[in-house]
């Protein structure tokens, strides 16, 4: 009988338990804390392997005339740490700028000379410091504000739902996933999709 017992109960618990980590992560963290946690996980796996991703640039809804190719990126460089928002400045190139403060603005980690990173688990979109922006981007070696570039790295299951940031500004925005991407095509919804073959068509 009591094994009978234990059985009945194991299914049922078996039957309301979640059973990705990612998940059980979440439930036990909420939503602050698993942000910390993919931050830091991110940090780690971009500096300790030799970590290449296929970022998909975002755009604001139903902008035409617009590239929607994904690109390849390379952002495992040795770790240089950064102080202040001044310290960016100093940051040479080829260097991962990691922030000491965990409260640090708007962004995650910087590669000189036109890259800032946000790592979020957001499944749409992510608020910050972004008045700080203007500032942060002042301290980028290249000039010519164009090139600038804001990363955002989400998880897998966020890729096709975080959406080009509107409070961002100007600056060029990309979407890349934590996982490694095998197609480019799971980069995108299928309205992107056939966007951009109707864009093609044209």
């Amino acid at each position: 009988w009591a094994s009978k017992t234990m059985e009945i109960i194991g299914a049922e618990i078996l039957k309301h338990r979640e059973v990705t980590l990612s998940g059980e992560l979440e439930g036990l963290l909420r939503a602050g804390g698993m942000g910390n946690f993919f931050e830091s996980l991110m940090h780690r796996k971009v500096t300790r392997h030799d970590h290449k991703c296929i970022v998909k640039p975002l755009y604001k809804s139903h902008a035409r005339g617009v590239a929607r190719d994904g690109v390849d990126i390379k952002i495992n460089y040795p770790v240089a740490l950064v102080r202040s928002v001044e310290d960016i400045g100093n940051l040479g190139l080829g260097r991962y700028g990691l922030p000491i403060f965990e409260n640090f603005p708007l962004v995650d980690a910087i590669v000189q000379p036109d890259t800032l990173i946000q790592y979020t688990v957001s499944p749409n979109s992510h608020k910050g410091a972004v008045a700080q922006l203007v500032t942060i981007r002042q301290h980028l070696l290249e000039k010519d504000s164009e090139k600038h570039k804001m990363i955002f790295v989400v998880p897998a299951a966020n890729l096709r739902t975080f959406k080009w940031q509107k409070s961002l500004g100007g600056i060029a925005q990309y979407v890349a996933s934590d996982e490694e991407v095998v197609s480019v095509l799971s980069l995108y919804t299928d309205s992107e999709l056939r966007a951009a073959k109707k864009q093609k068509l044209q």
